[in-house]
């Protein structure tokens, strides 16, 4: 490296002695990229051992990352978002559990705790508990969905996010509607 400089100021000097150069000293542009090749921190950097993943986003869309796709997450999420296209209107009721579930996959992948609060039963439920429901749905739905499984006494979620774990909600009828309790 000490050559190369020697060489440069050389260059540089003789610059300085010419007409015009004013004493001014400029290496020329090919001993500029030569002097930044030789620099170790200006070299292109190498395979760092990071890896970009290409994973499935929340709303079905294409998310590069270089955190690791939740495969089981990923395939959820895309059923769901898939589901979100022919969603029925926000005033009518579910008519049966399945109708229920597919909902609330839809309102998952959009993130919305409003649209599972509106297909919640909120008979007999005050003020200060129906803010603390609303605190936990919103808390549902910024987390990952792993599964939602439908069984004979209700929808259970399990989810992969900070507070993993499984939410269970009670399926009640009433007349030709269904609405999910806590």
């Amino acid at each position: 490296m000490g050559e190369v400089m020697g060489q440069l100021e050389h260059v540089g000097a003789r610059r300085a002695s010419h007409p015009g150069g004013a004493g001014r000293r400029r290496p020329p542009a090919a001993g500029l990229l030569l002097l930044a090749l030789l620099l170790p921190g200006a070299a292109p950097a190498g395979d760092t051992g990071q890896r970009v993943h290409r994973c499935v986003g929340h709303n079905g869309e294409i998310v590069f990352s270089g955190l690791r796709c939740s495969e089981e997450a990923s395939a959820v999420t895309a059923a769901a978002a898939a589901a979100a296209a022919d969603l029925p209107r926000a005033d009518e009721c579910a008519r049966s559990g399945a109708e229920l579930r597919e909902r609330m996959l839809a309102a998952i992948a959009r993130h919305d705790a409003n649209a599972i609060a509106a297909m919640m039963h909120w008979g007999g439920v005050g003020g200060a508990a129906a803010r603390q429901r609303m605190a936990e749905l919103r808390a549902l739905v910024a987390e990952p969905l792993l599964s939602l499984d439908a069984g004979a006494d209700g929808l259970s979620l399990r989810s992969g996010g900070t507070a993993a774990g499984v939410v269970h909600f009670g399926v009640y009828a009433d007349g030709a509607c269904h609405w999910l309790e806590w």
